[in-house]
Order: structure tokens, then C-alpha cells, then sequence
């Protein structure tokens, strides 16, 4: 995978957490601030597949896509927190077509 360096001002206690967990996992700072941010995006496009499909604006198929999970984990987060599923038939319809084509 190339890498690319960016640079980003980060508030002291931020940086304090990254140098202190740096040394408690006996690894470099980049390396601890490319995991947390692999972990939070993962974790905001879990939240915003969530939301989506909650709000009905996307399909289950679609929310399970764009968090990049597949259909039994994006079902498990789903009861985890508990969500209704108002999965129809019309919905399951657009998932099939989504997937296999019209």
C-alpha cells in the first residue's frame, strides 16, 4: 500500500494519548495514529450506514455496503443497537437487483 504524509495540528491531550499509548505498545507514533484512524473511519461509516438506513434514506444491502461489513454483521450491529428492521419486500426486491443485476 503507498503511503502519502500529512500533517494535521492536534490538540496537546490528543498528542499526550498518542506518545503515551506509543510507548505503553512499544511502537512508533505513526504507526498508533494510522490504527485509531483506520478504527474511527471504519467506525463513522458504520455510524453513517446506520443512520441512513435507520432514516430509510438507504437500503440494508446499501447501509451493509457502505460500512463494508456483510450482511450478518451489518444485521448484527443492527440488533445491537437495537434497530427496527422494516425490511419489505419491494426493499428485498432492490437488494436482489443491486446484487445480481435488473
Amino acid at each position: 500500500m503507498a503511503t502519502e504524509t500529512v500533517a494535521a495540528r492536534l490538540p496537546e491531550e490528543l498528542v499526550f494519548q498518542i506518545e503515551s499509548t506509543a510507548d505503553e505498545m512499544q511502537e512508533e507514533k505513526s504507526s498508533i495514529i494510522r490504527q485509531a484512524l483506520e478504527r474511527g473511519l471504519k467506525q463513522l461509516a458504520l455510524e453513517r450506514a446506520l443512520e441512513l438506513y435507520r432514516s430509510g434514506k438507504i437500503t440494508f444491502w446499501k447501509a451493509a455496503s457502505l460500512a463494508k461489513l456483510t450482511l450478518w454483521e451489518f444485521l448484527e450491529e443492527v440488533k445491537q443497537r437495537k434497530i427496527s428492521l422494516p425490511y419489505t419486500l419491494e426493499e428485498a426486491r432492490k437488494d436482489i437487483a443491486d446484487v445480481f443485476g435488473p
